[in-house]
């Protein structure tokens, strides 16, 4: 019996310290767990928005419409409100560095040439020490048991250089290896490496080893792994001799009789030669440096260049040389430095300023980007163009070429002054809004002109950005696809040339939309088909001022100071299967558009009207060519030219065909938003009218067209028409 009380006691004992452990295992497990989930609560809030959004925005990068009141011609329901900055400036996640100090609207700044962005980076000179720290000791006190810890830095075994991590700045360590006291043994210092790990070239220059918390009557022997790798001399000189990995064995002895044991691990690679900085691409009044880098060697380097009527060489230092564009050619760099050799073939472009070129494979500018979470198959074309037109800005300025292919815009492309996008044969640019994640929302503009670091300065008159062009050839194509966008967004800009490019596929916005700016070309494009809009009245080209009445332009760059367009040539385009071509439909009071000169276009097919002159002042529509191919009955109304409040319009030398009225005048007053401004009047002059008859009708329900002088009233009594004269 008591023997088996002696066994019922053994084994509650055992459940007992069992259940113990158990319940302590857990509560270790849930501390780990609560831990780790309070960090990652923390991490998600830190996270926030770095300016995507204007005052009072919502930062979804939804559509958004304001509901207003349609009526008549003007009267815009549904009028788009593209929230603060497209999305331009994405989250910026809890703990990633901005490139620069001076950030932008993004939070990462504009990239500099200096940036470096891909990690490690070789050195350019023979010897290398990799940022780590010995961190582990060997400690004994003339026992027989040795600690051996071989510098280990993590539970798991891996090194600092297995794992990556930076633990040296300004050429101090940043973690402290902490002193080791044994009350038995007496030991109050421990002396460790300054690098646990060096990388450097067979025959090329060695490393002194360096040792921290060193006495000077410490005894320091060193010993070597794999003496045909490196070998180590009695003061700790590091001698690569080829390529390979080999362990030096640090033994310190202090005068207690103390010894420590500490490892340097040696990589040990071949000499070599790279390019580091190259481009396939320069333009005839710019200039790149191409850079090569010498690793364990320092055999001479010898640029060589063909075509030297497209470009110039110039030797700026032993290893780079510089190319400088001369006129539009091809030409061919080869350089070489001992066994190595490498051609590159670089187009000459007109233009100026540095030049880059995108292809489908591209990655972004030295791989920036590229380590964001929301860096994916659906976003990667954004990020490659965007970190090329940081880098422009950075630059003041260039040339940004599309070459040949398909590329998918999810958000923004922010184009900073001095700057060409050049669109080349055979390229398209797809407006997309799939992301593929939940950290970054799409926009409603595919460009904008506005640099990245500017997206939240308050812009006001024409003091924006400036000489910004968009050039397509051949084939150039921009397809918004359908998908509720815009194509450019322009405001508070000088000098801006729009040329060559295709625009397509347009959804209730505008391919352009042109707000405050001036000295404007907009030539030899075409605009083609669109879904129908609520309104029905959406054009192709919008001219409109920056007005938070009205509640049209939406940004976070402009200061809402209703400044209108001035100098604007829209000359020898195609418009074709579209709602309206160009116009304005709200009106800020007593802010005339000036100077607007609508030449030599081709219209086809614009159903609901073609040009419409709101609040325009000197503005001429002249030698166009206006055609509906097809027009329902004839109670279908469709008028080519409205004026509602033109000051000395110009509209003469056109053809008209097959539309009901092809001019048609009447005084305006905005409806919904922007109902708080006075009415709108016509300023039509005897001079105007006598330009208004020399047009030709061909196929239209009236052979003249309208003026009513009565605000508000459209009966006859207040009709005066006037007949053409068939262009005499």
């Amino acid at each position: 019996m008591n023997g088996k009380r002696i066994l019922r006691r053994k084994a509650t004992t055992i459940l007992a310290n069992w259940a113990l452990m158990s319940i302590i295992c857990l509560a270790l497990c849930m501390g780990v767990f609560i831990g780790n989930d309070v960090r990652a609560f923390a991490s998600d809030a830190i996270v926030t928005a770095s300016g995507e959004n204007g005052p009072g925005e919502s930062g979804t990068g939804e559509d958004k419409t304001s509901a207003e009141g349609g009526s008549e011609e003007g009267s815009e329901a549904g009028e788009e409100d593209i929230t603060g900055n497209e999305g331009i400036a994405e989250e910026n996640k809890a703990g990633e560095e901005s490139v620069t100090e001076d950030e932008g609207a993004t939070g990462e700044g504009p990239i500099s040439e200096e940036t470096d962005v891909t990690g490690e980076e070789e050195p350019v000179t023979g010897q290398t020490t990799e940022n780590e720290t010995g961190t582990g000791a060997e400690t004994d006190a003339e026992t027989d048991t040795e600690t051996d810890t071989e510098n280990k830095t993590a539970s798991d075994g891996k090194t600092d250089t297995e794992t990556g991590k930076d633990t040296e700045k300004d050429g101090s360590p940043d973690e402290k290896t902490d002193d080791i006291k044994d009350e038995a043994e007496g030991i109050t210092r421990v002396p460790s490496l300054k690098k646990s790990s060096v990388t450097l070239y067979a025959g090329w220059t060695g490393y002194e080893i360096a040792i921290r918390d060193l006495d000077e009557e410490d005894q320091v022997t060193f010993k070597s792994t794999a003496k045909t790798v490196a070998t180590v001399d009695e003061e700790g000189y590091v001698t690569p001799l080829r390529k390979g990995t080999a362990k030096i064995k640090v033994t310190v002895r202090d005068s207690d009789g103390h010894k420590f044991k500490l490892t340097l691990t040696v990589k040990v690679k071949k000499p070599y030669s790279e390019v580091t900085d190259s481009n396939d691409v320069i333009t005839t009044n710019g200039d790149f440096t191409f850079r090569l880098s010498r690793y364990g060697h320092d055999e001479s380097v010898k640029w060589t260049l063909n075509g030297s009527q497209y470009a110039s060489i110039e030797a700026v230092s032993d290893t780079d040389c510089l190319i400088r564009g001369i006129a539009v050619g091809k030409v061919q760099l080869t350089v070489s430095c001992g066994k190595f050799t490498e051609t590159f073939d670089i187009d000459v472009y007109e233009g100026t300023g540095t030049a880059f070129r995108i292809t489908e494979d591209k990655r972004p500018y030295k791989d920036y980007f590229t380590g964001r979470s929301e860096y994916n198959e659906y976003t990667k074309d954004y990020y490659v163009a965007r970190s090329y037109l940081e880098r422009l800005s950075t630059l003041g300025g260039g040339m940004l070429i599309f070459a040949a292919g398909t590329y998918r815009y999810t958000n923004t492309l922010c184009i900073p002054s001095n700057t060409t996008i050049l669109i080349e044969d055979g390229a398209t640019l797809v407006k997309t809004y799939y992301t593929g994640n939940t950290w970054i929302e799409p926009t409603q503009s595919l460009f904008q002109t506005v640099s990245y670091s500017h997206t939240q300065t308050k812009f006001s008159e024409y003091n924006g950005e400036h000489d910004i062009a968009l050039i397509g050839q051949g084939s150039a194509t921009i397809d918004l696809d359908f998908i509720k966008s815009i194509a450019l967004t322009a405001a508070h800009c000088q000098r801006l040339t729009v040329k060559g490019i295709h625009f397509k596929n347009l959804n209730s916005l505008h391919f352009i939309e042109l707000d405050a700016s001036k000295d404007v070309e907009i030539s030899g494009n075409i605009f083609s088909d669109c879904l129908p809009s609520p309104t029905q009245r959406k054009e192709a080209i919008n001219i409109d001022t920056p007005d938070e009445e009205t509640n049209g332009f939406k940004q976070g760059w402009t200061s809402y100071d209703c400044t209108p367009v001035l100098n604007v040539a829209i000359h020898d385009n195609v418009f074709e299967n579209l709602e309206t071509a160009i116009g304005t439909h709200k009106y800020s009071e007593g802010k005339y558009h000036t100077n607007i000169d609508i030449s030599n276009n081709t219209f086809v097919d614009v159903t609901s009207y073609v040009v419409r002159m709101m609040n325009w002042k000197d503005c001429a529509v002249t030698d166009n060519y206006f055609i509906l191919r097809e027009r329902a009955d004839g109670t279908v109304n469709v008028n080519a030219v409205i004026l509602n409040g033109a000051v000395n319009p110009t509209v003469t030398g056109n053809l008209f065909d097959n539309f009901t009225t092809a001019i048609k005048a009447a005084h305006w007053k905005n409806s919904g938003s922007g109902n708080i401004y006075a009415e709108t009047y016509n300023k039509i002059s005897k001079a105007n009218l006598k330009a208004m008859k020399k047009n030709t009708t061909v196929n239209c329900t009236n052979d003249y067209f309208e003026i009513y002088t009565v605000f508000g009233d459209k009966t006859d009594e207040n009709l005066k028409t006037y007949k053409f004269t068939k262009g005499a």
